[in-house]
């Protein structure tokens, strides 16, 4: 096999990779913005507007509408930037389901233990430390699986959600112990939309970046 042949495998043509790398990040972060807007305008119409007065339900209900809104947009923009490669729609139901059983079912059982369970922190903290790790190698079954017609060893995907929700949480652990050092509660309140900028902006890098490197990486079939 020659050089050129051997490049012309893989999913993502070496040519293509820089632009494909900025258009899969860039439909990555459109969807994280608009369907945190539609999430956000869904909750603030159907919640009460005193969040305090929420059972463990209604709680566990924002959770979802608001998850399910960003995973759809997810789903639906990354295919958009990958469908030249992928085709299938298979690709949104995938990231859509995956992305919601990631991010929403550890706040799902979270919220449970707190108002059902009686749980404290601690062990919650505990729990959602085993549970996460579980749904995001699922979801990145469930992507290989979408993936897996097109490219070979699709098998290797599978660590790659797992990747995106390991890096933002190194980022964020030391990150929020900082906000927290540094700022007073109502000093807080004051640079809300700066500490929200900050983390869209790192987890639209983050899910945006990492995946497309990683299918520039994979050869097809």
């Amino acid at each position: 096999m020659t050089q050129s042949e051997n490049l012309s495998n893989f999913l993502i043509p070496p040519l293509a990779r820089q632009k494909f790398v900025i258009r899969f990040t860039l439909m990555t972060s459109l969807a994280i913005l608009i369907g945190t807007i539609i999430g956000t305008i869904l909750v603030k119409f159907i919640s009460p507007s005193d969040l305090g007065r929420l059972d463990a339900f209604s709680l566990i209900l924002l959770g979802l509408i608001q998850g399910v809104a960003i995973g759809i947009s997810l789903g639906i923009f990354q295919w958009l930037g990958i469908k030249s490669y992928i085709p299938s729609i298979y690709w949104i139901l995938a990231t859509s389901f995956g992305y919601i059983l990631a991010n929403v079912l550890p706040n799902i059982w979270s919220n449970f233990a707190i108002y059902k369970l009686g749980a404290n922190q601690i062990e919650i903290a505990i729990q959602s430390t085993l549970i996460t790790p579980i749904c995001y190698i699922i979801f990145g079954i469930i992507q290989s699986r979408a993936l897996s017609k097109y490219v070979k060893k699709s098998w290797k995907w599978i660590a790659v959600p797992s990747i995106c929700w390991l890096s933002l949480a190194i980022w964020f652990a030391p990150l929020n112990i900082l906000f927290a050092r540094i700022l007073t509660p109502s000093e807080y309140g004051k640079f809300a939309v700066a500490i929200a900028f900050l983390r869209f902006i790192s987890s639209a890098l983050v899910l945006g970046i990492v995946p497309s490197v990683a299918l520039c990486l994979l050869r097809k079939k």
